[in-house]
């Protein structure tokens, strides 16, 4: 497995195309939602063209929404795969502040995660700030290492909060040491594979959010608005500490990544998230 990316960040303004508007329409077939209760996902028509830069920006990580999930949520067995193989990661920001994200096991040392996660508009985050831990079980963690390095996707830009930017939203740790831990493989899936699994029911997410951030848990079924550009909406878990985490298919013998949450709605009824599609491993 081969990672030849460097950090390069893209400065770009924050869009007002509403992005987060046209990936709630693929989900939903309506843009058309109460703002009382989603007052930062712009309506459609002309609603979507005067939407503020607040509309599109990027929450993960802020704020205290809860994820609203249609289907099971529950504990995951934190001893069994592939709940074994899911990340839940420390950054400690200054003296008095710290940030949790979700990543995923993908073997050779290497963790996936979400690239802001651990870059902001104002700095890079030192590799001695960074904890990656799994198997959390009452918080104790059965493995854990320390980061030697992480490379960010090349497009990432820390300013750009639209939601078509979720698309270069990942990022790669390098642990100081491998761990014995199975990993996960990461399958790109194509627009109508991604909506054909979750007409399915095929589609799941195992992470560690705020309301449970020493056990991982696991939403299923995902359902997915699928878009192209390298961008899905989707419903399952996506407030704090799930940025980062995977989305999973296949049966759990033999489950595979087809995404990577990035970031959500204010009130966390609707998730962005990354196919992948720019990871080369190659």
């Amino acid at each position: 497995m081969k990672f030849v990316h460097k950090i390069a960040f893209e400065q770009t303004n924050p869009s007002l195309k509403c992005g987060i508007c046209a990936l709630v329409f693929a989900l939903t077939a309506s843009c058309s939602i109460n703002t009382a209760k989603s007052e930062n996902i712009p309506r459609g028509g002309s609603d979507c063209q005067s939407c503020s830069s607040e509309s599109s920006r990027r929450t993960s990580g802020s704020g205290g929404a809860r994820t609203r999930h249609p289907g099971s949520v529950s504990i995951a067995d934190p001893r069994s795969w592939p709940a074994s193989a899911i990340a839940k990661i420390t950054v400690e920001i200054g003296n008095s502040r710290r940030q949790s994200c979700s990543g995923a096991w993908l073997g050779n040392r290497k963790v996936l995660t979400a690239a802001h996660c651990l870059v902001s508009e104002e700095a890079t985050v030192r590799v001695q700030a960074i904890n990656v831990l799994f198997g959390l079980d009452h918080g104790k963690p059965s493995q854990t290492a320390g980061v030697e390095s992480y490379l960010i996707a090349p497009l990432f830009g820390p300013s750009d909060h639209r939601a078509e930017a979720a698309a270069d939203d990942w990022a790669i740790i390098t642990l100081d040491r491998d761990l014995f831990l199975r990993p996960i493989a990461v399958r790109e899936k194509t627009c109508d594979e991604l909506s054909n699994l979750s007409s399915q029911k095929g589609l799941f997410e195992i992470g560690y959010g705020m309301e449970r951030p020493y056990f991982p848990t696991m939403a299923s079924p995902c359902k997915v608005g699928c878009l192209k550009g390298g961008v899905f909406a989707f419903q399952c878990l996506s407030n704090n500490g799930y940025s980062g985490a995977p989305i999973l298919t296949g049966p759990l013998d033999s489950v595979v990544i087809v995404g990577l949450v990035s970031r959500r709605s204010r009130d966390a009824s609707v998730g962005v998230a990354s196919t992948l599609s720019s990871l080369d491993f190659h």
